[in-house]
């Protein structure tokens, strides 16, 4: 999957993982997917469900860890980007709970 970044607004590089992550847009069903990159601004998720609009607001849970150490980590992102198998994820509040995932993140890549 190519993503190419010369058109868009970002503001930290891109890091590739994948982690599963489900996606809950209000008073929609929660979407399933894989983050496929990832920066301090946001992130890319590949499902194969219908993602909704650009400019949806939603909740995204992520777990990290090995079997015996799993913790779960939600922050509040909006879908900037759609396309390409998946959605563009912007982070709409950087509070202590999204510094910390993102933290999680790069230290599970």
């Amino acid at each position: 999957m190519k993503h190419d970044s010369n058109d868009e607004n970002r503001w930290s590089s891109r890091n590739p993982t994948e982690h599963d992550v489900i996606i809950s847009p209000k008073s929609l069903r929660p979407i399933k997917g894989t983050i496929h990159d990832f920066s301090f601004s946001g992130m890319f998720v590949v499902t194969d469900a219908e993602v909704p609009p650009i400019g949806t607001p939603v909740d995204v849970s992520v777990v990290l860890g090995s079997d015996k150490e799993r913790k779960n980590y939600h922050f509040t992102a909006i879908i900037n980007r759609t396309g390409d198998g998946g959605a563009g994820l912007k982070l709409a509040d950087y509070d202590d709970d999204t510094i910390n995932t993102l933290q999680a993140i790069f230290s599970e890549k």
